[in-house]
């Protein structure tokens, strides 16, 4: 399948640096790129020893538990379309949506009909009316969980609050040190208080983003939410909010 090219076009002055820059499941960015450039280029021992801390970083040596366990999840959660389709349909919005497209489409590849053996499960309708409250977070921007997910959630569960985070571009974004989004979450386990829900708007509650995403510590598994990614609308938005339910 075609994937993203990374190489001296992206960094001009890095002209020693590979042609293209291939990557496979997971999370891949610039860093990654640059690491394994590097090393690709010089097999150096500092090379190697800042590719392994950022492999460490992500998930421990030998421990491939957190895509197993998401891939346990997402695969035989209902039918899939089948990757002839789902190729056909990337290409077309790789041109507007380079940064995360086929990265999404790597990842999910085993559960793609002909990868994925085993048994699917018919989806289960989930009626989030009668729950008294929950609050819902997500910032706006993540490309591996489009904002638009939340907004569903948030259309059919009617007592539910949305914080949003506009600008943001992550979706593991609370408890990370963000006093808005933390404080919110403690006043409401605490005493279960949620601001009025406005009954026009797209959320309920804006926080400012952190400048950064929280980074993962270094040598500690990586969370499987970092990489939540769906091929529709109906399996994204189930997940994408993170939900914290009072019932």
């Amino acid at each position: 399948m075609p994937l993203p090219q990374y190489g001296p076009a992206d960094h001009p002055q890095q002209q020693h640096r590979p042609a293209r820059f291939d990557h496979g499941p997971g999370e891949v960015g610039k860093d990654v790129g640059d690491l394994l450039a590097d090393w690709l280029n010089t097999h150096s021992a500092t090379a190697a020893t800042e590719l392994n801390d950022l492999y460490q970083s992500t998930d421990t040596p030998g421990n491939d538990n957190a895509l197993a366990g998401y891939l346990a999840v997402q695969c035989p959660d209902t039918s899939w379309p089948s990757m002839s389709a789902e190729l056909k349909e990337n290409a077309q919005l790789n041109k507007k949506y380079p940064f995360e497209t086929w990265g999404n489409n790597w990842f999910n590849a085993p559960c793609y009909p002909g990868n994925w053996q085993f048994p699917r499960s018919t989806p289960e309708k989930i009626d989030l009316k009668p729950l008294t409250s929950g609050l819902l977070i997500d910032e706006t921007l993540d490309a591996a969980t489009p904002f638009e997910g939340s907004e569903y959630i948030r259309s059919i569960f009617p007592k539910a609050r949305l914080l949003a985070e506009p600008g943001g571009t992550t979706h593991a974004d609370s408890l990370f040190g963000d006093l808005c989004v933390d404080n919110t979450i403690a006043n409401y386990l605490a005493t279960g208080y949620l601001p009025p829900r406005k009954a026009h708007a797209k959320w309920d509650i804006t926080c400012k983003p952190l400048l950064e995403g929280p980074v993962p510590p270094k040598h500690q598994p990586w969370s499987p939410g970092s990489a939540l990614r769906k091929p529709s609308l109906t399996r994204r938005s189930l997940i994408n909010a993170e939900f914290l339910l009072g019932l």
